[in-house]
């Protein structure tokens, strides 16, 4: 009989201990916000993206399409039986930004799915500024500075020939991180879903925690290798824990950012 007292308490002991376990994390983490980004193509989708360059030449020009008749190097497309985001770059770079303005978090996350026709297997030089493309990127844009190339981010990648797990400092701005997810073609033509701790990957990159989240884009860019890319991109949802959200900043759809020299 005392056994059995004993063995009760010690599984109630064990209860509370676990709740109050689950009461300090709610108190630290706080309340777990989802921020929807892309995938369910509704009509006005394209409001919440807009077209932005990050290369050396304005849209007109870096992406190779006529504004005035309102063509674009993306389309939605049916996959099966799935809605996706379909993006194009033929000796060019394809580029679309969600604007942001997060900040105050503790705990950040982004997930999404791509899918790749083909790495750019011929390119060797990915670290170098001529070998600066990918078959598929999804970045966060963080603290926005004056000086564009100062501004912090970092590139989640498909890369050619980077193994997987590398991350190093893109070839034009150092204050860009890379981090090579994808590799090769192994995984070309498939779905595959990505994960990633923005919030730690960005101190191992820069020593401090972010302040802000400012932009994602999804990029397919072929401009320095003047290679052809299709990538397909759905799914894409920030995760963030006690954020402060204010509304978008209102930007015309003409805006590019130079990049900078080192």
């Amino acid at each position: 009989m005392e056994r059995l007292r004993v063995s009760t308490i010690g599984k109630i002991c064990l209860i509370c201990a676990f709740l109050l376990i689950v009461l300090l994390t709610q108190s630290v983490f706080g309340q777990g916000v989802a921020i929807r980004l892309l995938g369910d193509f509704e009509e006005g989708w394209q409001k919440h993206w807009i077209e932005r360059s990050i290369f050396p030449k304005p849209p007109q020009q870096q992406f190779g399409f006529d504004a005035s008749k309102k063509s674009a190097p993306y389309q939605v497309v049916q996959d099966k039986n799935d809605t996706v985001l379909r993006l194009d770059s033929k000796e060019s770079a394809t580029v679309l930004w969600s604007m942001l303005h997060v900040h105050s978090f503790k705990v950040g996350k982004i997930k999404w799915q791509w899918k790749v026709d083909r790495s750019l297997t011929g390119n060797k030089q990915e670290r170098k500024k001529v070998g600066d493309d990918y078959a598929a990127r999804v970045c966060l844009i963080f603290e926005t500075h004056l000086v564009s190339w100062k501004t912090r981010a970092i590139h989640y990648v498909w890369a050619a020939k980077e193994p997987v797990g590398s991350v190093y400092k893109n070839p034009y701005a150092k204050s860009v991180a890379t981090v090579v997810l994808e590799s090769g073609n192994k995984r070309s033509g498939d779905w595959v879903s990505e994960e990633r701790n923005f919030v730690r990957d960005y101190e191992q990159a820069f020593g401090a925690p972010p302040e802000m989240i400012s932009a994602v884009a999804i990029i397919v860019d072929t401009d320095n290798t003047r290679w052809k890319a299709t990538a397909w991109f759905d799914d894409v949802v920030l995760e963030v824990w006690n954020p402060q959200v204010r509304p978008k900043e209102n930007v015309s759809q003409n805006f590019w950012i130079q990049q900078g020299s080192q």
